[in-house]
């Protein structure tokens, strides 16, 4: 059985598999800068350990940047980057922040980087992206 939708669909419906599909992900926080680095880090990395389900690894405090924070270094062991600057540092600033427009900014960034993903990938392999909750969105926002 070499087809990994086919895999996938069969073991969440808890039908006999020849093998017990996986999936293998991490960070690449000097490649999730920009889609075209990013697509390339996930590519050699789906190739390098042919996972069942590909998953896209943006970074965690992309959103937070499209309301105002601003993005440093990244925790070398998990690869997740920190800000050094948050917009919300009093519960008044809630007021300031204004709704991120989905296609510019780092929102822009991520639906690129998913549409060079799919359509490199698109038919063979499975895809997901981490959806991250606004209170989590909130709390990197900063407050």
């Amino acid at each position: 059985m070499s087809d990994k939708f086919e895999i996938i669909k069969k073991a969440f419906n808890l039908e006999t598999v020849d093998r017990i599909p996986y999936s293998l992900w991490k960070h690449f926080p000097e490649d999730d800068k920009e889609p075209e680095t990013l697509v390339k880090a996930q590519l050699a990395f789906q190739k390098k350990y042919d996972s069942d389900i590909m998953k896209i690894s943006i970074s965690g405090r992309a959103f937070a940047a499209d309301f105002g924070a601003e993005i440093g270094g990244y925790d070398p062991v998990s690869g997740s980057r920190f800000n050094v600057k948050y917009p919300v540092e009093k519960i008044e600033d809630w007021n300031n922040i204004k709704p991120a427009d989905p296609n510019s900014g780092e929102f822009g960034k991520i639906i690129e980087t998913m549409r060079l993903v799919h359509k490199e990938v698109e038919g063979r392999v499975p895809t997901m992206m981490t959806l991250f909750s606004p209170f989590m969105i909130g709390k990197n926002t900063g407050f």
